[in-house]
């Protein structure tokens, strides 16, 4: 199945040095080990199901320690980079030997053109502020060795086939790819051409780059490999790759995946030049799989490097003579975009960062004008999600740093997905326990259709949630198109006769969440072509309280001091290479959010004005900061990274807000995109009390209205709140249980413990506790 076996040094800390799949029966070519000993490891996949392995022979060859050896007159090893003759590299299943088959030279280029991708990044990957000093961190954190498998083939050993073009039972595998879980590169053998010979993907130096900078970039923070977000990824391991061949002198060499031609290494033009590709334009050319979607953003990378828009070369140490677009598109890459507005974006805050070595306003005007020949520049936008008060880098919701907050809010109305490839996200903050949406579809464009569109529910780290069965939590009708009903069209209009479709989750643990709403997947797992200026709706069921942790840390009244736990995401880049500065966060750092402000919330959730408080002190806010929040490092019992603080109260807020019993506390954090995003609303707390006493505030219900019972307690115990007629009769007991010493809420609507409406009339409400016995008249007026 897909268990690996690793190859790996002993004497080093994560020394995989090779890892392979599928069954292999004869010899092939391993991974160099530093070490005259070496581990074979089985890692066992998802299933958990293992059956072991067996090796029946095994040889290495050692590099001798000897520069003036006649073999090896210049004192190292030189790869070569001229073209060899394809069919030497090319080896079909029949040529298959145990040893000194030509096709092994797909190993030495794979060795060759990793190391000369990691080589083109070290004049990229440099803090501006720092790069004299030794000690400091580099922003990414690019030192280990890279596991790659080559050949890599579910039937690696098919020797003696007969194969003819077009037969899928010898081609190779069609495709080359980074495993984000595993940390390793896969290379797969590639299809099988008109001489009956398979291209490697290994022997294509553009796509062993392409596939080596999906790793840099996981080394920086996680994506989600969908929509704008993965089309930014396969746009910059195209870009870079390309990029690092022209530092080489290649500057002509414009097209990844010439060499294989096919499946994902379908030859992509980035320079837009119209053979194969032609210039790509949003939304106009939107298809909805992410490497042809990717060319919006490597083509006006293109031209910002070596096109009609060339930014030309930086200046000042240490970025003297380098490319100012590769530069800028690196230091992008550490403000965590996640679609091709923010990316834009972030390239022209990084510019204006790097002022100092020689980026100007032209560059950035010119940014401006390389993305918008490909259709990105106003933003388009189609519901107040995306127009609303986004502030800095964010124009949009397509994307987990700018995705709209929500709030307490039981529905999401109206919103749209719109232009052609909108993805909307929206920021929830969830306790654990049970998550429920459901997605209300626009009409479609034939009758008693609706517009085909899915839910998806993704963690704060963007790992897709997974069902205890192991499949996906996703909400995806039945597509009317599709015999299976499965997926869209990979172009046109996608439909379904369903008027929704829901959503269920168990949240395992408390922290932030991301709701996705796209148009349904292709086969390709690309948004389609769905779209639609009629509004969708998302009714949810949920409760964000408790995703934070608070508690009465001093108990003073008027004057609380309370402590504050909350999560927080801390990705993998160390520091930002343009020193950038959003709103005073001078050298971002993984943190993927810093610590905005606290601010309480009633007992219905609803937030209480001048109650935020923040490291620098708000000049008339009852609540102020206690400290300076502390980031734990240590992962805690769920694997989760704690913000800590403490805030404290004022004194006057009970006499500004003396209804105010039971309170939530909510943090608030700023990503690297500048945007405000909910950290985690706290569980229920009951500030001091400096009495025993209870009030009925709002005491006449009208229609759709309700009288708030605040009760305060100078000690501990039993509390009771029951709700009489006038005779004596019980109509509800709002409240019977322990309770803290201190203020709390407790509301009555008016109705009584059946649900039904209490008739018009004066009822009391009777309350009993310590050191308190008091009655409170309510009227009810129908």
């Amino acid at each position: 199945d897909n268990d690996e076996v690793e190859v790996g040094n002993p004497a080093v800390t994560n020394g995989a040095a090779g890892v392979y799949l599928g069954q292999r029966a004869t010899s092939f070519y391993g991974a160099p080990v530093e070490n005259p000993t070496y581990n074979i490891t089985l890692r066992t996949d998802a299933t958990g199901t293992r059956n072991g392995f067996a090796i029946s022979g095994s040889r290495y060859l050692v590099l001798k320690n000897a520069p003036t050896f006649t073999d090896n007159p210049s004192g190292s090893v030189i790869w070569s980079t001229s073209n060899v003759n394809v069919s030497f590299m090319n080896s079909s299943w029949a040529d298959a030997k145990p040893l000194g088959d030509a096709n092994a030279l797909s190993e030495v280029n794979a060795f060759y053109h990793l190391n000369a991708a990691r080589h083109y990044f070290d004049a990229l990957n440099v803090d501006p502020l720092s790069y004299m000093d030794s000690s400091k961190p580099l922003p990414a954190d690019l030192s280990r060795r890279v596991p790659v498998m080559v050949h890599a083939h579910g039937e690696a050993d098919r020797v003696g086939a007969t194969c003819s073009l077009g037969d899928p039972s010898c081609n190779g595998m069609l495709n080359a790819y980074y495993d984000l879980e595993n940390d390793n590169i896969m290379l797969g053998d590639g299809q099988i051409d008109t001489n009956g010979k398979y291209r490697s993907f290994a022997l294509d130096g553009t796509i062993v780059r392409h596939e080596y900078i999906h790793l840099v970039i996981n080394k920086i923070f996680p994506i989600i490999n969908f929509g704008e977000f993965g089309g930014i990824s396969e746009a910059l391991a195209d870009y870079f790759a390309m990029a690092s061949f022209w530092n080489e002198g290649y500057t002509s060499q414009t097209v990844l995946g010439n060499y294989v031609g096919a499946g994902e290494g379908a030859a992509r033009d980035i320079s837009g030049g119209g053979n194969p590709t032609p210039i790509k334009v949003m939304p106009a050319n939107w298809v909805g799989e992410v490497h042809d979607d990717s060319l919006m953003v490597s083509q006006a990378l293109y031209s910002l490097r070596l096109g009609s828009r060339s930014l030309g070369n930086l200046t000042g140490a240490p970025f003297a003579g380098r490319p100012a677009a590769d530069v800028l598109a690196f230091a992008a890459l550490f403000y965590f975009p996640d679609n091709f507005y923010n990316f834009r974006d972030s390239m022209k805050d990084a510019c204006k960062q790097l002022e100092a070595y020689g980026c100007t306003l032209g560059m950035r005007t010119s940014i401006d004008n390389a993305f918008a020949d490909h259709g990105i520049g106003t933003i388009t936008a189609g519901d107040s999600y995306e127009t609303g008060d986004n502030p800095q880098l964010c124009g949009n919701n397509d994307g987990p740093e700018c995705a709209a907050e929500i709030g307490n809010d039981a529905r999401i109305s109206p919103a749209t997905i719109y232009p052609l490839g909108d993805v909307d996200y929206y920021s929830l903050p969830l306790a654990a326990g049970s998550f429920k949406a459901t997605l209300n579809f626009p009409a479609g464009t034939a009758p008693d259709t609706y517009n085909a569109y899915a839910l998806l529910l993704f963690d704060s780290e963007r790992n897709i949630m997974m069902n205890p069965d192991g499949t996906e939590a996703v909400g995806v009708p039945v597509i009317y198109s599709d015999p299976n009903g499965q997926v869209c069209p990979d172009t046109g209009d996608c439909l379904t006769l369903q008027p929704s479709v829901t959503l269920n989750y168990a949240i395992p643990t408390a922290g932030r969440y991301y709701l996705v709403v796209s148009a349904a997947p292709t086969y390709s797992f690309g948004n389609s072509s769905a779209n639609s200026q009629l509004p969708y709706s998302v009714d949810l069921s949920r409760t964000p309280l408790g995703s934070a942790q608070a508690s009465i840390l001093t108990a003073s009244y008027d004057n609380d001091g309370i402590n504050f736990n909350v999560p927080y995401n801390k990705f993998a880049m160390l520091v930002a290479p343009s020193s950038s500065s959003i709103d005073g966060l001078t050298g971002l750092t993984g943190k993927e959010q810093v610590f905005a402000f606290a601010q309480l919330r009633d007992h219905n959730y609803e937030p209480i004005p001048f109650t935020k408080a923040a490291i620098v002190p708000i000049v008339g806010s009852y609540m102020q900061m206690s400290n300076t929040p502390i980031y734990g490092t240590i992962p805690d019992i769920y694997n989760r990274l704690i913000l800590s603080g403490q805030v404290r109260l004022q004194p006057g807020f009970g006499a500004r807000y003396p209804g105010v019993g039971t309170v939530y506390l909510e943090i608030f954090g700023r990503n690297h995109m500048g945007q405000i995003v909910s950290l985690g609303v706290s569980n229920a707390i009951n500030l001091s009390a400096n009495k025993s006493a209870a009030t009925a505030y709002n005491n006449i219900i009208a229609t759709g209205s309700s009288a708030l019972v605040k009760y305060e307690l100078l000690s501990a115990g039993t509390l009771t709140v029951k709700v009489y007629t006038q005779s004596g009769a019980l109509v509800k007991t709002l409240y019977d249980g322990p309770v803290t010493a201190g203020k709390g809420t407790l509301e009555w609507d008016g109705t009584s413990s059946t649900g039904g409406k209490a008739a018009s009339g004066i009822y009391f409400v009777k309350t009993k506790g310590p050191g308190l016995n008091t009655i409170i008249k309510i009227a009810v007026v129908r």
